[in-house]
């Protein structure tokens, strides 16, 4: 069997909504069942490192609110970077702050 395809990258939790970073898929050494490797990007008791079969990793699951069928771990997409907006110069001199 050939090993799975997967994009590594920031994936968010559907429930809890926190982010995961999945580094690579894995194979359990007894039953040969692929899994995901990933670990939590935020402070966990739980472990650094976590597992999780593929299959259940990326199969769809009703979201407790909408119910509507999402995926379990979805990719995460950065919300877009508000614009700074430079403060309004004056005409005129310009005049120098003194250091």
């Amino acid at each position: 069997m050939e090993t799975p395809k997967i994009k590594k990258g920031i994936y968010q939790h559907y429930k809890n909504k926190k982010k995961y970073q999945v580094l690579d898929v894995v194979r359990h050494t007894e039953t040969e069942e692929w899994m995901v490797l990933y670990k939590a990007l935020y402070k966990s008791e739980f472990a650094k490192l976590c597992v999780r079969p593929y299959a259940m990793f990326f199969e769809e699951v009703k979201d407790p609110v909408t119910r509507e069928s999402v995926p379990r771990f979805a990719p995460y997409k950065a919300p877009p970077k508000k614009a700074v907006q430079k403060p309004a110069q004056k005409k005129g001199k310009v005049v120098q702050k003194k250091k």
